[in-house]
C-alpha cells in the first residue's frame, strides 16, 4: 500500500496495475480492510490525483474513482474519513470532475448512492451532510 503513495516515475506507470489490484482486493472483503486501506495514506493521493487530474490518461482517472468506489462501498467508517479528509473546495472539485467525466466516474456515483441508501435505511444519513446533500 505504500508502494502507491510514492511519486517516482516507476510508480506512476505501474499505478494503473496498482489501483487495479488494490480494488480487485477490495472487491467484495471485509470492510476492516477497507479501512486498513484507508489509514494507509492512499484515499489522500487518490484525492490528490483525481483533483489535479494526474493521471496518464482518462484510464488512470477511471482507475482513481474505481477505487476510491471501492473503499467507500457500504463503509460508513471509511465514507466519513473521506468526506473529513476533503475540504468544501476538493469536494467541489471532485463532484465537477465527476460530472464531466461521468464515464470515468460512474462506478464511484453509483456506490456512493447506493451506500448512502442502505446507510438511510439504518439512519445514518443524518451523518453525511455534504453527501445527502449532493447526491441523495
Amino acid at each position: 500500500m505504500k508502494i502507491y503513495t510514492e511519486n517516482t516515475e516507476a510508480i506512476a506507470n505501474m499505478k494503473f496495475w496498482i489501483s487495479s489490484c488494490l480494488e480487485s482486493f477490495l472487491r467484495g472483503t471485509y470492510p476492516i480492510l477497507q479501512l486498513l486501506l484507508v489509514r494507509s495514506g492512499v484515499i489522500k493521493k487518490i484525492v490528490r490525483d483525481i483533483i489535479t487530474k494526474n493521471t496518464q490518461d482518462e484510464t488512470g482517472l477511471q482507475t482513481s474513482f474505481d477505487l476510491l468506489s471501492e473503499i467507500i462501498k457500504y463503509n460508513k467508517r471509511t465514507l466519513l474519513i473521506f468526506e473529513s479528509s476533503i475540504s468544501e473546495e476538493e469536494f467541489n472539485i471532485i463532484c465537477t470532475h465527476m460530472l464531466q467525466n461521468i464515464i470515468d466516474s460512474n462506478v464511484f456515483i453509483r456506490a456512493l448512492i447506493l451506500s448512502l441508501y442502505r446507510f438511510e435505511a439504518v439512519n445514518f444519513a443524518k451523518y453525511t451532510n455534504r453527501m445527502i446533500r449532493s447526491f441523495v
